[in-house]
């Protein structure tokens, strides 16, 4: 495995991460490209991340819902300024559902 500095982050950002539909499908992706991505998940919804106990022990993942800028409040410049200098640390966002929008529209 590569180290960590050259490992490509992903940045998935949820409106919630129960186990539904798009969140399996994101758990499933994640399961077979296993350590070869670094994987960070943002949701809205602090309280709705069930689909977190899918995610297999030997993929990289972390969950900065304290570091990141959060997805709920008003649309803003101030908002969208934190985002898109949040995401900059990041070689993709990955956007599902409403619950993303803050980051389409600082990019």
């Amino acid at each position: 495995m590569a180290d960590e500095g050259s490992v490509p982050r992903i940045l998935h950002l949820h409106s919630g991460f129960n186990l539904g539909g798009k969140e399996a499908r994101a758990v499933r992706l994640m399961n077979i490209w296993g350590a070869s991505l670094r994987h960070s998940i943002v949701s809205a919804d602090h309280d709705a991340m069930g689909a977190r106990r899918a995610i297999e022990a030997h993929v990289p993942c972390d969950f900065p819902m304290n570091a990141a800028p959060s997805l709920h409040g008003l649309p803003g410049a101030r908002r969208y300024w934190r985002w898109a200098r949040y995401m900059q640390g990041f070689d993709l966002v990955l956007t599902y559902n409403w619950g993303a929008m803050d980051a389409v529209m600082a990019h």
